[in-house]
């Protein structure tokens, strides 16, 4: 199986790790990356402007040379947010090596003639990726089927690519069930739109030898014993949601009257050694109702104390009391840390479940291993090796046979 995988420069968490887990999983000639990202590879920084294929597309767009359904751009606007050209690597996880020969869009576009590709995967809708798309599918004559990644935030789907590109598969990287019945607000006449979850995962769980500053993170998976638990709660949530103040204010005043050890903020160098040495964290919606750190706590087996109204659909979710914790107020979270600081084994319990899960159904490589599953289910796109591929991933990590769908996180429907 060949995949055409669209993406954009900048880093978006949920189209990066859909990448790496499919390179994990089918090995990297089985994806091809376009346009050309050498970040996504083995590169830590690249100026964006010395890509041929980005001054060929600042050409096209000066010049207003956009295919049908690419939005105009606005005065001032370029193909990058914020005006950035510098592109970091942001993402912990492993490197790949990149291709002797980056594809370009004419070998691209006479692959997809050829027929040489099985998938084209539309990442996110940003707006390289979305124009990259557009322009192939202006000057080729056949194309594969097509899925879209809605990655981002926001609750509301992006229904305009769906009515540019019309997708045999949508998936949604925050998927409610109410956005799921909904559907299209606008209908497309013969169309039938399918759409799943692909939500955020945790890209260093199956990739320990990266190192963030001069420690490497497996390092940190010796410290998930409960004598090398220092804090008792962290807690670092940023002003990114209303909520969270009211939530801050209170978990500050309770630990200082119960006298705990704890933290609320530290640096980005700090923090995964910090989250290691804490005996249960809390996360909590943000921006959009997911966050990374909701995949990165279970990961030290620490308690994760997670927030119950997201109402978000996960594939194998994460589940209340079996393998974390859920509250839906303030007063609960506060009464669940007394709890388990009492209950300490029950504490270990769950924590060493959450670590567990988290590395069975929650890696990259875990999240293509579904992403491939509903593409042969759905469309019936795959081949043998893939299936084989897909089946030693699932061995390896010793997937249950489980049905992927429960109710939503924190059994909110």
């Amino acid at each position: 199986m060949r995949i055409l995988f669209l993406d954009h420069p900048q880093f978006t968490s949920g189209s990066y790790f859909l990448w790496h887990g499919l390179n994990e999983v089918l090995g990297p000639g089985a994806v091809v990356l376009h346009p050309h990202i050498p970040t996504h590879y083995d590169a830590d920084v690249f100026d964006v402007r010395g890509q041929p294929w980005f001054r060929e597309m600042e050409a096209a767009v000066a010049r207003r040379d956009l295919p049908y359904g690419i939005p105009p751009f606005a005065p001032g606007e370029g193909l990058t947010g914020n005006g950035e050209f510098e592109i970091k690597r942001y993402a912990l996880g492993r490197k790949f090596a990149p291709p002797a020969e980056p594809a370009d869009e004419a070998r691209v576009a006479r692959e997809l003639d050829e027929g040489r590709f099985d998938l084209a995967v539309l990442s996110n809708s940003h707006r390289v990726p979305t124009l990259a798309l557009a322009r192939l599918k202006r000057r080729v004559r056949t194309m594969p089927p097509v899925v879209y990644y809605d990655a981002g935030e926001r609750d509301e789907f992006n229904e305009h690519w769906a009515h540019v590109f019309r997708p045999e598969l949508v998936f949604k990287q925050i998927l409610t069930p109410d956005v799921e019945a909904r559907g299209l607000s606008v209908p497309i006449p013969g169309y039938a739109l399918r759409m799943l979850p692909l939500p955020l995962c945790s890209p260093i769980a199956d990739n320990l030898s990266v190192t963030l500053g001069s420690a490497r993170m497996e390092a940190y998976q010796g410290l998930d014993a409960r004598a090398s638990k220092i804090f008792d709660v962290f807690f670092w949530l940023g002003p990114s949601w209303g909520g969270r103040a009211a939530v801050i204010r209170a978990l500050e005043l309770f630990c200082k009257e119960r006298e705990l050890s704890w933290l609320g903020c530290v640096s980005h160098i700090l923090y995964h050694l910090v989250l290691a040495t804490s005996r249960m964290a809390v996360t909590m919606r943000g921006s959009g109702r997911d966050t990374q750190r909701y995949w990165e706590i279970p990961l030290y087996r620490t308690l994760m104390l997670a927030d119950g109204t997201m109402g978000c659909l996960h594939p194998y979710a994460f589940e209340d009391g079996k393998n974390a914790v859920f509250y839906h107020s303030v007063e609960e979270l506060l009464g669940k840390i007394d709890f388990f600081l009492r209950e300490t084994g029950e504490a270990d319990r769950i924590s060493l479940a959450g670590k567990e899960h988290l590395r069975r159904y929650h890696t990259t490589g875990s999240r293509a291993v579904f992403f491939l599953e509903r593409v042969q289910e759905h469309l019936g796109v795959t081949d043998e090796e893939t299936r084989r591929a897909a089946a030693r991933w699932k061995e390896t990590r010793v997937w249950d046979g489980r049905p992927w769908r429960t109710a939503a996180v924190g059994g909110n429907l």
